[in-house]
């Protein structure tokens, strides 16, 4: 029982193994692939806002009311200057950008008349003055400390980067992508694996994006920009719990069906196993009152009054015909648990046909059926079971005596280099064409002339025989009657 369910189990669960690990792999490759893709976007995102924010490393804008006293001269009012406190020009250079987008550089603003207007001015300057003390700096000097009073610089004030405008950057640019998102970015010189800066700790996670800024300019030094998402696998492996819930549901739904399955062969087993004992029981049963009657019909043939010897001629037969079907039934039974044994030896195929025909001989004349035996001259050694290969021709035999109403039955054998080949044929009415793809099948047999239903045993058995043979059966279709050929290795 269990060599039948447990391979069929072992296939199911291990066809669900596999459904569950490729389910896994592919949500799997969907989160990498989610990953990759936000990483490829925030790249390019980002990678254009640190240009716009190298660009303005030595400038900043600010909103200044301008005066013009005269054309071709002005003045600034700074917001942050002091009473008094003038800007000296020469640290000031004011850009002007046409309509057109053309920039260029002026120290006088040309005008053609007196006036107030509103102006953008961008200061450019190399030098942050951080390290002077707020009583020796101008009001220009003052208005770029505090402008850039977030800014890093090196001792010796130098400009290095803003880290608020880069975290703004950042910022927008993952809240556009996944606002569900966390960054942490560090600032390093170029060449140095120490940062200078670090927005929180990294616990020396390995970065998912660098970017190299001033590159363009000689006079700064090259500073890394390292961008980290610590959130990043579970920022897409949140979305892909429902890919693994489903899957689990269909896994488990899947799993009890194969459970109600496997108890459902465990059930149908236990009633075949019930069913073969019984009928093994009761085969057995059958032996003891069969022997007794088998005694009494040769105590009736010996009788010389003649209605006493029919009777017992047809107890007989009857005998004869339920000890085949106790014999069959007992070697299906066998088979059905694999505990048919063959015991092969060197056997004559003709020598076994000759016996048959010469025990069947009384039958076949009672039904006025002509038996011709076609053998070859040579006697036919195959290395074989003769008790059940004997059995197997018998039953051939029978088919053609029961069923096939015909006037004469040949057998034939025939001798190649690497087989034998036995034919069985009759003249008589043949088996219907929507009952020859069941000869074979246990209880597939015909129905007898008569009515009568065999034990649909026969060829069942037949054929197995001959398939522990290495060999093979088959009902061939002549235009008349019935053929079987046997077909036998050497």
């Amino acid at each position: 029982m269990k060599r039948k369910i447990l391979p069929l189990t072992a296939f199911l669960v291990a066809t669900l193994v596999t459904l569950m690990l490729l389910l896994i792999g592919w949500a799997q490759q969907s989160i990498e692939l989610r990953q990759s893709l936000f990483i490829d976007q925030l790249n390019k995102s980002l990678g254009e806002k640190i240009k716009q924010y190298e660009s303005t490393y030595y400038c900043f804008e600010f909103e200044a009311n301008s005066y013009f006293t005269e054309p071709n001269s002005f003045g600034l009012i700074n917001p942050f200057r002091k009473k008094n406190d003038t800007v000296d020009l020469s640290e000031i250079q004011i850009q002007h950008k046409s309509s057109d987008g053309e920039k260029r550089m002026y120290d006088k603003i040309p005008v053609y008349s007196a006036g107030r207007i509103n102006m953008k001015i961008l200061m450019e300057f190399e030098m942050i003055p951080e390290v002077k003390h707020d009583s020796e700096l101008t009001g220009a000097e003052k208005f770029i400390r505090n402008y850039y009073k977030n800014c890093l610089v090196d001792s010796n004030g130098k400009r290095l980067a803003d880290p608020i405008i880069l975290d703004s950057l950042i910022n927008q640019s993952i809240i556009e992508i996944n606002p569900e998102a966390e960054y942490v970015y560090t600032l390093a010189k170029q060449g140095e694996a120490q940062p200078f800066f670090e927005s929180a700790t990294t616990n020396q996670q390995i970065a998912n994006l660098d970017f190299v800024l001033y590159t363009h300019d000689e006079k700064v030094d090259n500073l890394v920009l390292s961008v980290f998402i610590p959130n990043l696998e579970k920022l897409f492996s949140n979305q892909s719990w429902n890919v693994y819930l489903s899957s689990g549901i269909l896994i488990f739904i899947a799993l009890l069906l194969i459970g109600y399955l496997v108890w459902m062969q465990i059930q149908q087993r236990k009633m075949i196993i019930a069913q073969q004992n019984f009928v093994h029981s009761m085969t057995h049963e059958f032996n003891t009152p069969l022997t007794s009657i088998k005694l009494i019909a040769q105590k009736l043939l010996n009788s010389p009054e003649e209605p006493f010897f029919k009777s017992g001629k047809i107890l007989k037969e009857e005998g004869n015909r339920l000890q085949t079907g106790i014999n069959l039934v007992l070697t299906t039974a066998l088979i059905e648990k694999d505990e048919l044994l063959l015991q092969k030896e060197d056997i004559d195929i003709n020598a076994i046909l000759l016996k048959l025909a010469d025990r069947n001989e009384e039958l076949f004349r009672l039904k006025n059926i002509e038996l011709e035996l076609m053998l070859t001259e040579k006697s036919v050694l195959f290395f074989g079971d003769e008790f059940h290969l004997e059995n197997v021709f018998q039953n051939v035999l029978n088919n053609a005596l029961k069923h096939s109403d015909g006037s004469m039955v040949i057998i034939r054998t025939l001798r190649s280099e690497k087989e034998i080949i036995l034919q069985i044929a009759d003249d008589g009415k043949g088996i219907p064409k929507q009952n020859r793809s069941t000869i074979f099948q246990k209880f597939g047999g015909r129905t007898s002339k008569s009515g009568k239903n065999g034990f649909g045993l026969g060829l069942f058995y037949s054929k197995t025989i001959i398939d522990m043979h290495k060999g093979s059966i088959v009902l061939l279709s002549p235009e008349k009657g019935t053929e079987f050929e046997i077909r036998l290795k050497t």
